[in-house]
């Protein structure tokens, strides 16, 4: 058998061992995303679902700190950085399948993950029939997608550097608000944030209850479209909220940059 050079062994290893540190954090943001389901579980009493919230939830944390201390001797390359972007919506798709084991199969769970994690809103479950804190985690993986992973992990976790400029050109394009990739990152993450918030209480003021608002302005603002009912927006039969609907949902299909560049007192002298 003819045997491969020790170079060319060695140079996938140095490559994967590059990505070790970012897939650290990509593994702690997945358990910041446990939080907010395991309150509302926590909250509506649902038991099972909160020991799986809490349990993934943890073991993701463990290992995304363990993970995260390992320092690669060089900053990843364009490519490298591609790949490690595709396989963030891979990896998140995989573990938010796990949550709705307790529901349903791997795969019609593996389903509802990457449909929300991609903001496609396609779905095989009828909302009616889960969980609360279920719903919830459906719409929020939506908001995280919408969001960018990569673009939290850059503006809670990920030092700046080499690394962090290669994650957010492959995800979010040239879009650099500041020269500074990971100010960049926040800026972009306190807009979305701001949307999301306002959202949320023009919801409620329209008559949404708290908890409904809450789970439809994170499906709006990502243009997932996640619903806690099966026919959506027209359940509330009331053009308030569509209204509300419809420009939150133009809101969440313009750049979030632009909404920077255009905050109050960005021209006066």
């Amino acid at each position: 058998m003819r045997k491969l050079p020790l170079q060319a062994t060695m140079v996938p290893m140095e490559r994967l061992s590059r990505a070790v540190g970012p897939i650290g954090y990509l593994l702690l943001v997945f358990a910041g995303s446990m939080i907010p389901p395991s309150l509302v579980a926590g909250i509506c009493r649902e038991w099972q679902e909160l020991a799986i919230f809490l349990g993934l939830g943890g073991a993701a944390a463990l290992l995304g700190a363990i993970a995260s201390r390992f320092k690669p001797d060089r900053a990843l390359e364009a490519e490298e950085a591609l790949a490690l972007t595709a396989l963030a919506y891979l990896l998140f798709s995989l573990l938010g399948a796990l949550p709705f084991l307790s529901v349903t199969s791997f795969l019609n769970g593996w389903f509802e993950a990457a449909s929300g994690i991609t903001t496609t809103g396609l779905s095989v479950l009828r909302p009616e029939g889960l969980p609360r804190s279920l719903v919830m985690f459906r719409s929020l993986y939506q908001w995280i997608g919408g969001a960018g992973i990569i673009v939290i992990s850059l503006a809670l976790l990920l030092p700046p550097g080499r690394t962090a400029l290669a994650l957010y050109t492959a995800e979010y394009g040239g879009k650099n608000l500041a020269g500074n990739v990971r100010l960049t990152a926040r800026r972009v993450g306190l807009v979305y944030l701001a949307l999301t918030a306002i959202g949320f209480f023009i919801y409620w003021a329209c008559g949404m209850p708290a908890y409904e608002a809450g789970v439809h302005i994170l499906s709006t603002i990502s243009t997932g479209g996640f619903s806690v009912y099966s026919d959506s927006i027209r359940h509330y039969a009331s053009p308030a909220i569509e209204g509300a609907v419809a420009f939150f949902m133009l809101c969440g299909a313009t750049s979030f940059p632009l909404f920077w560049l255009l905050r109050p007192g960005r021209f006066s002298a």
